[in-house]
């Protein structure tokens, strides 16, 4: 079976998310970018300052990249700060991504639907 190349700017694509994201009542803007049964699924987060990507159900594969602004990951009462260009890897099985500022980060490995709160 043969599959296609798709290339995507990123950059641009996290603007257009944090956008709508600054626009919509729940402050969040996501967008799932591969989503396969066979493979990782990888998506897109675009989430205003004070806003938490609560505890994913994930795979011990799971990593985080930070594309724009800065966001905490908690897992297990530990948590670190992370910028934009930080790779948080590792067996994230649960964890909980609070945005510090206005963010875009990618998360890969979760699968299903990735719910938005804010901040308590």
């Amino acid at each position: 079976m043969r599959r296609s190349l798709h290339r995507t700017s990123l950059i641009a694509l996290g603007r257009r998310h944090l956008v709508r994201a600054r626009n919509s009542p729940p402050g969040a803007s996501l967008q799932a970018l591969h989503d396969d049964a066979a493979e990782a699924t990888i998506w897109l987060v675009a989430m205003i300052a004070g806003r938490v990507l609560p505890e994913l159900a994930t795979g011990d594969g799971t990593a985080l990249q930070v594309l724009q602004g800065q966001v905490q990951v908690v897992r297990a009462g530990r948590s670190v700060t992370a910028f934009p260009g930080d790779l948080v890897v590792g067996a994230l099985r649960r964890l909980e991504v609070i945005s510090l500022t206005d963010s875009v980060v990618l998360v890969t490995g979760g699968s299903g639907r990735l719910p938005v709160k804010a901040a308590s």
